[in-house]
């Protein structure tokens, strides 16, 4: 008798509803009346597959944004979401998000971010988590806000980037909360 070779894909993680990521994630709807992407597409990572959709520059409030991106992250499963958001919600993964975000934003700018630094986003008790980064980019600072939105198997981040002095986080929870009714319609 042959034998039987086990099926790859009964190894792989099940990511059943992801054609549906690009209708969960924040739409220019959702911003500011004629704004476009500047930027979408698939992510994925380790135990996650998922879709950002970036929008240039735009102003919420007060705040004038150089950036504003969403990302919704699929997971294999309610569980792994809830491990990934109990993470943000600790110091070393809002830190880990932190380092991530700021490298991110320096690399579209071809310089090295420095004193990077994470705390947890003030008066969102009930609500959303989220992360206030601040970082130097070649003698000025600026500020990354995100909010991070669970929904069963899925968490969506909305964050903005802005000098700091430029950026009141409390301008973005409005926008968060676009997003969430969207990823859970």
């Amino acid at each position: 008798a042959d034998p039987v070779e086990p099926d790859p894909s009964a190894a792989e993680p099940s990511f059943r509803g992801k054609e549906k990521l690009p209708n969960l994630t924040l739409a220019a709807a959702d911003v500011a009346a004629g704004l476009d992407p500047v930027a979408e597409g698939e992510t994925g990572g380790d135990g996650y597959v998922g879709f950002h959709r970036t929008f240039g520059e735009t102003r919420l409030g007060g705040s004038h944004l150089i950036a504003l991106r969403a990302e919704t992250r699929l997971y294999e499963s309610a569980a792994a979401a809830a491990a990934a958001a109990k993470n943000l919600a600790r110091q070393a993964g809002r830190l880990t998000h932190a380092r991530e975000a700021a490298k991110a934003f320096a690399d579209e700018t071809d310089v090295r971010a420095t004193n990077v630094e994470a705390r947890a986003l003030a008066g969102t008790k009930g609500g959303p988590s989220g992360v206030v980064v601040t970082f130097d980019l070649d003698g000025a600072k600026f500020r990354i806000v995100s909010i991070f939105i669970r929904s069963g198997r899925m968490i969506e981040t909305v964050s903005g980037v802005c000098r700091a002095t430029a950026f009141d986080p409390d301008d973005l929870v409005p926008v968060a909360e676009r997003a969430r009714k969207r990823l859970v319609a």
